[in-house]
C-alpha cells in the first residue's frame, strides 16, 4: 500500500517525540521572550521573499532543487518525486548537522517552519528530536503566518493616532520625521526606508525594493512593538511608495483620518539647495538621472521631459531641480491637498520640533 503524501503528513508529529506543531502566535512569542531559536528551512528564494522576524535560513533545498521535485510532481508519479525530494533533504540536513547546530545547544527549543508546515519542516524537527535536541514545527508554516500579517495589517492601525508630517518636495520631511525619532524619543514608522524608495522619480536607493509581503511584514512588526497609548510619527505618502502598495487600513487610518497634520514650510531656494545636496550622487549618473526622469514623459508630456533631459546634457542641475518642483511635485502636491479632511497645520521644522520637546516636558 503506497501512504499519500496527506497521511505522511498527518503521521509526522507522531515521530518527533510527541511534540505537537505550535500556533504562529505562541512560536512568536517564545523568540520574542528568547526561550527559542526560529528556522526557517524553505529555498532561499522563498525566504527572501518573505520571512518570519529572527528567523534562520537552514534550506533543506535550494531554489533548483525545490523547481526540480515540483517538476517531478506534475511530469512523474508521487512516489518518485517524494523519493527525490527526500534524497535531498536528507543530504542538505546532513551538511546542516556538521554547520549549523551545536550540540552545546541541545536544551534550547528549536522551531521549524516550512511553506505549509509539512514535509520539509518536519524532517528536520523529527531528526533533531532523534539525536536528542528539543524541536517542533509550526502548525500550518508560512502560511498561517501570512494569514497573521493580513489579519495584523486591519486591525494595527486601528489603535494608533498617527501625526502625519507633509510638506511640499525638500522640505525636509523625512529628516525631520527621523529626527524626532533618534533624538527625542518619538515612536516614527518610516514607510520609504522598509520600501527601500524615497517616493520620488529618483527615489529609487541602492538595493532594490523588497517584496510587497516582506513591506507588509517590516510595518506590521513596527507597529506592534509599539505603545497604542502613545502617538505614532509618519510621513505623508500617496497610496504607492515606489512599487509597493501602503496597506489599506494604515493608509486610510493615517493619511485620511488623522486630525494631527504638520505641514512643512521653506523657501523654494531652501528646498532646491537641500535636493541638490540631498540627490548629489545623481550629478555623475546622468544616462540613469535621464532614464529615471523619461518614466514622467505620461504625466508631465514629452517635450518638458526632453527640456529636463536637456538641463541633465547641459549641467544645468539646479535649473533642473527647480523646474521639478514647481512644474511637477509642488502641482501634484497642491492637488492632493485638495482630497484633505484636515487642514494641515503650517510650521517651521524647528518650530515642530520645539513643540515635541515642550510637550514632552509637560
Amino acid at each position: 500500500m503506497i501512504v499519500t503524501e496527506k497521511e505522511v503528513s498527518r503521521r509526522l508529529p507522531q515521530f518527533i517525540a510527541g511534540k505537537k506543531p505550535l500556533d504562529v502566535r505562541e512560536a512568536m512569542r517564545l523568540v520574542e521572550q528568547g526561550q527559542a531559536s526560529l528556522f526557517d528551512v524553505r529555498s532561499p528564494g522563498e525566504f527572501d521573499e518573505d520571512h518570519i522576524p529572527a528567523s534562520e535560513n537552514v534550506p533543506v533545498l535550494s531554489d533548483d532543487e525545490r523547481k526540480t521535485v515540483g517538476t517531478l510532481h506534475k511530469l512523474s508519479t508521487k512516489v518518485e518525486a517524494r523519493q527525490v525530494g527526500a534524497a535531498l533533504i536528507a543530504k542538505r540536513i546532513a551538511s546542516h548537522l556538521d554547520t549549523r547546530f551545536a550540540p552545546s545547544d541541545v536544551e534550547r527549543l528549536k522551531i521549524i517552519y516550512c511553506a505549509r508546515g509539512g514535509l520539509r519542516s518536519h524532517s528536520l524537527a523529527m531528526i533533531l528530536n532523534l539525536i536528542g535536541y528539543d524541536a517542533t514545527t509550526i502548525e500550518g508554516g508560512y502560511k498561517s503566518y501570512r494569514s497573521f500579517v493580513k489579519e495584523e495589517l486591519e486591525s494595527l492601525p486601528t489603535r494608533f493616532k498617527f501625526n502625519v508630517i507633509s510638506g511640499l518636495t525638500g522640505t525636509r520631511k523625512t529628516e525631520t520625521l527621523l529626527k524626532l525619532g533618534r533624538d527625542h524619543g518619538q515612536q516614527i514608522i518610516d514607510l520609504e526606508q522598509m520600501a527601500n524608495h524615497r517616493g520620488s522619480v529618483l527615489g529609487s536607493m541602492s538595493e532594490p525594493q523588497p517584496s510587497q509581503k516582506l513591506f507588509e511584514t517590516r510595518i506590521v512588526h513596527t507597529l506592534k512593538s509599539f505603545d497604542p497609548t502613545k502617538p505614532v510619527w509618519i510621513e505623508a505618502e500617496s497610496s504607492k511608495v515606489g512599487n509597493l502598495l501602503v496597506p489599506r487600513m494604515l493608509w486610510q487610518c493615517a493619511m485620511l483620518r488623522s486630525n494631527n497634520v504638520y505641514e512643512l514650510v521653506a523657501s523654494l531656494e531652501d528646498r532646491v539647495n537641500y535636493l541638490l545636496d540631498e540627490y548629489k550622487s545623481w550629478q555623475w549618473q546622468p544616462s540613469q538621472l535621464k532614464e529615471a526622469l523619461g518614466t514622467l514623459d505620461v504625466i508631465c508630456g514629452k517635450a518638458r521631459v526632453a527640456d529636463w533631459q536637456r538641463q541633465v546634457d547641459s549641467g544645468d542641475l539646479k535649473g533642473l531641480v527647480t523646474s521639478l518642483l514647481v512644474d511637477h511635485y509642488d502641482v501634484r502636491y497642491r492637488k492632493s491637498k485638495t482630497s484633505q479632511a484636515v487642514h494641515p497645520k503650517a510650521v517651521q521644522v524647528k518650530d515642530l520640533i520645539d513643540e515635541v520637546v515642550l510637550r514632552r516636558s509637560e
